[in-house]
């Protein structure tokens, strides 16, 4: 018998794992009065996709498989506005996930629980900032273990839902941190390179930091629109250092007193490279709203 956790590895893209977690969440995916298939044999076998229970006649999947395809397309669009969260953490799920009340069910998808202290879960990008402010308020900063958020993938021959879901989880930690981590992946392949690419800088943050990092890059999207936006990382990414700050202090110099003083409170012109491109790699992953 195949658990929650079991379909949620049989998906190849992101919208068909969006309709895995829903299905999980809504517990529609009952499977008790299945009957598991017999060998492969000339005239039947096996369902193609989950390889366990018997295909429906003159079929190729089962009747589970055959309802997630079905419904994979209506779940395009979510995929793409959301985010996964594999978590990890001591002493049980957090309270916000056991029975989640009509505010955060309206927004996430799962999640499915993986052992007694680990879940994946599907979030819209532009609520997990109000996600994670909800663990806060539930748990304080008591709360122990690892949260690692990362983008959906499309159906691609060279990485599947699947590989990064393996990628994820093979992240499991042998020990529990003391207090809650976050690492956020803005781009999946750099899970899988996640050491080659962030040399020298550290992606990972506890709650707090991390929600503080959220709640400055929406206020950096609220302020700059996408012109501006690039026009301040060419500017940050000049390769001459006088010319950066030229350039840097004519731009700011042509901003509100309350865009100057959150410029210099930012302080973003000293950042690290790497921690530049982290920064606005996460700003499509945040609303405009700065009130979320």
């Amino acid at each position: 018998m195949l658990e929650p956790f079991d379909w949620v590895r049989l998906a190849r893209g992101g919208a068909e794992l969006m309709t895995t977690l829903r299905f999980i969440q809504n517990e529609a995916l009952d499977t008790k009065d299945h009957p598991v298939a017999g060998p492969h044999s000339a005239l039947s076998g096996p369902c193609i996709r989950c390889g366990v229970y018997s295909r429906r006649p003159r079929k190729t999947y089962c009747s589970t498989c055959s309802f997630i395809l079905s419904k994979t397309p209506n779940y395009i669009q979510a995929s793409k506005d959301s985010l996964l969260l594999w978590g990890q953490t001591g002493g049980g799920i957090p309270r916000p996930l056991r029975h989640p009340h009509q505010k955060i069910a309206k927004f996430i998808y799962g999640p499915a629980f993986f052992k007694d202290n680990a879940f994946l879960l599907g979030i819209k990008s532009f609520k997990l900032i109000t996600f994670l402010r909800e663990i806060v308020f539930a748990h304080g900063y008591d709360l122990s273990g690892h949260f690692l958020i990362f983008p959906t993938v499309g159906t691609n021959p060279k990485m599947t839902m699947n590989d990064v879901l393996i990628t994820a989880m093979r992240q499991r930690l042998p020990i529990i941190p003391d207090q809650l981590t976050i690492t956020f992946m803005p781009n999946m392949y750099w899970s899988v390179n996640s050491r080659k690419m962030w040399k020298g800088y550290d992606n990972s943050a506890p709650i707090q930091e991390f929600i503080a990092l959220l709640d400055t890059a929406q206020t950096f999207k609220h302020i700059f629109g996408p012109q501006d936006q690039d026009h301040i990382l060419n500017i940050l990414n000049s390769s001459s250092f006088q010319e950066k700050m030229f350039h840097w202090h004519r731009f700011v110099g042509l901003q509100d007193t309350s865009v100057q003083e959150f410029l210099s409170t930012i302080n973003m012109v000293n950042w690290l490279s790497e921690q530049r491109t982290y920064f606005f790699e996460i700003l499509p992953y945040v609303s405009y709203n700065t009130t979320n």
